[in-house]
């Protein structure tokens, strides 16, 4: 008799020899077999889950007669299992007539697993703390970044136009001058240099200057400083999230351990030989 059982879990463990051993249950035989001695005959890596595939080889004994029903019990199943992705077949003339996962709490004392969670899940709140903080401390930096850019920008904007506007102011005076002769002539003078207010620009003045040549190594000092700053503040962030991806991932396998102490899984598979 022979029969495959297939499950999705992560269980790779190698099976070396199988052990078994008879009980009876309602005048229905059993044979209790332990999941890590189970016969591996496959396995297949998907990127989520892998599929497991492993044989159970049974000699029906000559003084049974046709047909047979029995169950087999596999023990100490590994948690990682999918329960609605066990599936059984029979081989040999053997016709599986029900297959059952059965999961029950046992009580055990595990005091130092449960101190080990407790400080990983403090390990992992003060981290995340942590994250929080260097993320404000980056956002306040870039906000404090944007505002040197933008005023560097806007002054850059400003002298461009300033430039132009010198060109203006010149063509101005000039129109100014042509129409005031204009108007000398037709013994009707108007005062219009009002209508051509020269433009205040800071370029034309030494103030202004010196005061655009401090703003600039203001601005150079302070944004390099600010960027040096960004990048040490962001790999901190990276070296502090991969610390809590490794604590978190740690505390879950420790709830996991210690949730697999506290229960008892088996599997049943009710057979009979045709």
């Amino acid at each position: 008799m022979t029969a495959t059982t297939t499950t999705t879990s992560s269980d790779f463990s190698p099976i070396i020899s199988q052990k078994s051993s008879f009980t009876s249950e309602q005048s229905m035989p059993i044979l209790n077999l332990e999941a890590k001695e189970l016969i591996t005959k496959s396995v297949v890596v998907y990127l989520d889950r892998a599929e497991v595939k492993r044989k159970i080889v049974f000699q029906r004994p000559e003084l049974i007669q046709l047909p047979f029903r029995m169950m087999i019990r596999i023990n100490n199943v590994s948690p990682m299992i999918a329960r609605d992705s066990i599936r059984v077949d029979g081989q040999s003339g053997v016709l599986i007539l029900d297959v059952d996962y059965v999961e029950i709490p046992q009580f055990c004392n595990n005091d130092d697993g449960s101190e080990n969670i407790s400080f990983l899940e403090m390990e992992t709140t003060d981290l995340e703390g942590n994250c929080a903080a260097l993320n404000d401390q980056i956002d306040v930096l870039q906000k404090r970044l944007d505002v040197l850019d933008g005023v560097a920008k806007q002054i850059g904007k400003n002298a461009l136009v300033s430039t132009d506007a010198v060109q203006q102011r010149r063509c101005g005076v000039q129109a100014t001058q042509q129409i005031q002769d204009q108007q000398q002539i037709n013994g009707c003078i108007e005062d219009v240099s009002m209508q051509f207010a020269p433009t205040s620009l800071f370029l034309l003045n030494e103030d202004s200057m010196k005061n655009l040549s401090s703003f600039l190594d203001y601005y150079g000092k302070t944004a390099g400083e600010t960027r040096s700053e960004l990048r040490q503040k962001a790999k901190e962030l990276a070296e502090l999230k991969e610390r809590l991806a490794k604590s978190e991932w740690e505390l879950n396998k420790q709830r996991g351990k210690m949730e697999y102490d506290k229960n008892k899984r088996w599997e049943w598979e009710e057979f009979v030989f045709r």
